[in-house]
């Protein structure tokens, strides 16, 4: 009687486990040429639990994916033949296709949410509860109802403005479309985390609900049993389970179209059944019932699915336009247009009936009907396209590229909507970004005297130009950034003085683009050298190595910039009593590759297995200073890519000073020539301040470096371009003292870093080099 007992026990358990598998499974294209391939086809997926279709046979001219078991191998080959279809394969083994792209693990730490993997729903909403915990001034969670199974359906409410009309985003009510929930979670975590201005703009001046997981029990169910579920989990019949949550809303439930199609099934096995009546799962009328109690609230209603690259408007039922399907189409141009600039993936824009196939019951449809929501849209994300033909099982690996597309989507969306509508009132101000398109940078040769002169003056009396070099001396190149309305100055003054000049870039604003931070990361360790980090970020990551390394690792904050951003100087020493030396990088905002450069070396420090690396390490203190001009910095990243300065006024209508100006040495000593080789002008990039040390920034390395400096036989301060190796004096030819040693330390530096990539870098005198 035990063992009987316990082999019940087994087997329940094992069925209570057993998985779905689509072992040599394969999925074919097949397109649609004529009406009898439209109705077998629409045959085999009503009648037939066989095949799996992933799209609805609805249209000739379409092409539909089907998966198609073993067993029917003859039979569907046979109907092929007899029915003339074209057809291609996509996938010749559909499990070894899903197990490539299952989560690799699940993660439990706290804050380890990440998007380089589909999450489970304990995870999405372990993070959900994270966020209002860490933002309870702009987030909101409330659950606003329970599934079939009971799992909590939450809704995710970001604010940061009072007055806000608000935009509303339902995802993954199709259980095996996981790029929708994952998407939407990113979205979320951008809203919060990103410095992009125009990421900022909407997250600020929108209210946003998001709805991650609209299914949750099919999408446990896919991740557990069935990794190709669409339905809800609800028993429909004796045998089936389901009903398609996106044919479940009431307005035109079940209508068919001017062709009789009902874009939807009335059978309870079919994928796509809408259900015994409107409204009968508790996940739509959970939905209902909230929207109803907060319709006012919103313009915008936005459905995500998978897969097709489409923005869809209203109606599903019909091919009749609406009345105001010329905005939809407008704005969805738009949305598709800011979509393409991210990797080049081209969405259409159009009707649902006319664009996709016939449905009724859509949730898009009963927002815009029932609700009078005036924008909604079905977006329907990647799947098949130039990357891969993956279907509904979108690798992971592509979710950041993919909700970066939406993201920039929801960009365009909100500012076309504002145009047309004025229903998202924008303050654009601290948010405003500078834009340098089409202005173009041109180098010069100086050959004479007289050149050098014009240049000094143009640098010194027009905010028009910006100078990349300031013109010191003849025989010099300099880099010069023109504005559009200043070309025929330009090209006068060329000509004029017949300068020798190189036409650099044609367009900055494009180049500064490519360069731009793809995302804003905030999972612990997450700090990487991919991407250029924000000020945030460095420091969070500057934290977690006192935490990890507190035998080596000492972090100071030696001062605030003007704007009141902490200076932080990180101190690494592994062995008692070294000589220091001591690095200061990005005193200019622009030149990010020099901070970047500084947390790369002192990652090096602690993490490689480099023989010298260690050796240096070990015997050597080092102390870094990563961002030296955090107001700069920050500028850079959020209105102005160009910044040089610091962020003080120094005028009434001009701000900062150029820290690598201000320190106290021989400042603004002229050299032999009588050039200052900095600006007692305001305005100007190279303006020195109203005295040494004006700048709080500067002041706090002096203070600092006056206490530590017996510590130390070398300093090195980090900047960007040129590739040179410069030794003082910046105001005169006369040698230093130790020249000779200076030069020598310079050529060893200089061979070795031509060493890595062949790059060859110059050594000498600052004045006479650069």
């Amino acid at each position: 009687m035990k063992l009987r007992l316990l082999l019940v026990i087994f087997f329940f358990s094992f069925v209570n486990l057993e998985i779905a598998r689509f072992d040599n499974y394969r999925v074919y294209s097949i397109e649609i040429e004529n009406e009898i391939q439209s109705q077998v086809l629409q045959e085999l997926e009503a009648t037939s639990d066989s095949y799996l279709f992933w799209d609805s046979t609805q249209k000739i001219h379409q092409k539909v994916d089907v998966v198609v078991p073993p067993h029917k191998f003859a039979d569907f080959h046979e109907i092929i033949k007899k029915f003339s279809f074209k057809l291609e394969l996509k996938i010749d083994n559909l499990q070894r296709f899903i197990d490539d792209q299952q989560p690799k693990r699940q993660r439990k730490e706290e804050g380890d949410m990440n998007w380089d993997d589909y999450q489970s729903l304990e995870t999405i909403y372990e993070w959900i509860g994270f966020l209002q915990r860490d933002f309870p001034e702009f987030i909101t969670v409330e659950d606003i109802g329970l599934s079939y199974e009971g799992r909590t359906i939450k809704v995710v409410k970001l604010s940061k403005k009072q007055n806000n009309r608000a935009i509303f985003i339902e995802a993954q009510i199709h259980a095996r479309e996981w790029i929708a929930g994952a998407t939407a979670t990113y979205v979320l975590n951008e809203f919060l985390y990103s410095n992009d201005p125009e990421v900022q703009d909407i997250a600020l001046n929108v209210d946003w609900y998001i709805i991650p997981i609209m299914n949750p029990d099919g999408y446990e169910y896919t991740r557990t049993s069935n990794r190709n579920w669409r339905k809800t989990r609800s028993p429909v019949s004796l045998t089936c389970d389901g009903v398609d949550g996106n044919r479940n809303f009431a307005f035109n439930f079940l209508t068919a179209d001017e062709t009789g199609n009902l874009g939807a099934s009335k059978i309870p096995c079919s994928d796509t059944y809408a259900g015994p009546s409107a409204f009968s799962e508790p996940e739509t009328l959970a939905l209902e019932t909230y929207i109803a109690s907060i319709r006012e609230k919103f313009d915008v209603y936005l459905s995500f699915h998978s897969y097709g690259h489409l923005i869809l408007y209203p109606f599903g039922h019909t091919i009749y336009n609406i009345t105001d399907y010329e905005m939809l189409q407008d704005i969805g141009d738009a949305m598709a247009a800011k979509t393409y600039l991210i990797d080049e993936i081209q969405y259409t824009v159009g009707n649902w009936n006319k664009v996709l196939y016939p449905s009724s019951g859509p949730s898009i449809d009963h927002m815009y009907g029932q609700h009078n929501i005036p924008i909604a849209y079905t977006i329907e994300m990647r799947g098949n396209g130039p990357y891969g033909n993956y279907g509904f099982f979108l690798p992971s690996n592509f979710i950041s590229v993919n909700a970066m597309e939406v993201l920039n989507g929801l960009i365009g969306l909100v500012s076309k909507a504002q145009i047309i509508l004025l229903i998202f009132s924008f303050t654009i101000g601290s948010c405003e970004k500078a834009r340098f398109d089409n202005y173009r940078v041109y180098s010069i040769n100086i050959d004479n005297n007289v050149q050098l002169s014009v240049l000094k003056e143009i640098e010194q009396t027009s905010d028009s130009y910006s100078f990349w070099d300031s013109p010191t001396h003849v025989g010099e190149n300099v880099e010069i950034v023109v504005p559009p309305h200043q070309f025929a100055h330009y090209d006068e003054i060329i000509n004029k003085f017949t300068f020798r000049t190189i036409l650099i870039h044609e367009n900055l604003q494009e180049v500064m683009d490519k360069t731009q931070p793809k995302r804003q990361r905030k999972e612990e360790g997450d700090m990487n050298w991919d991407d250029y980090q924000s000020l945030e970020t460095i420091y969070e990551w500057i934290g977690f190595l006192q935490r990890d390394f507190p035998e080596f690792i000492t972090v100071e904050d030696i001062g605030l910039s003007y704007e009141g951003r902490t200076i932080k100087v990180v101190k690494l020493s592994k062995k008692q009593n070294n000589r220091a030396i001591f690095i200061e990088a990005q005193i200019h905002a622009r030149e990010w590759i020099a901070g970047a450069t500084a947390t790369y070396i002192l990652n090096e420090f602690l993490y490689s297995n480099d023989p010298e690396i260690q050796d240096i390490a070990l015997n050597v203190d080092w102390y870094i200073i990563p961002i030296m001009n955090p107001d700069g910095y920050e500028y850079t990243r959020t209105s102005n890519r160009n910044w040089r300065k610091t962020r003080s006024p120094v005028s009434l209508t001009c701000d900062g000073v150029d820290g690598n100006r201000n320190f106290a040495f021989n400042f603004l000593t002229a050299d032999e020539t009588g050039d200052l080789g900095a600006s007692k002008i305001p305005c100007s990039d190279t303006y020195a301040g109203p005295s040494a040390f004006s700048e709080p920034e500067t002041t706090a390395v002096e203070n600092y470096f006056s206490q530590v400096h017996d510590q130390f036989d070398i300093y090195l301060a980090f900047h960007s371009y040129a590739h040179v190796l410069l030794y003082p004096f910046g105001n005169t030819l006369e040698p230093v003292p130790n020249v000779e040693m200076i030069q020598d330390i310079g050529d060893a530096a200089a061979a070795r870093l031509y060493s890595v990539h062949s790059t060859i870098y110059d050594v000498g005198n600052s004045k006479r080099i650069l």
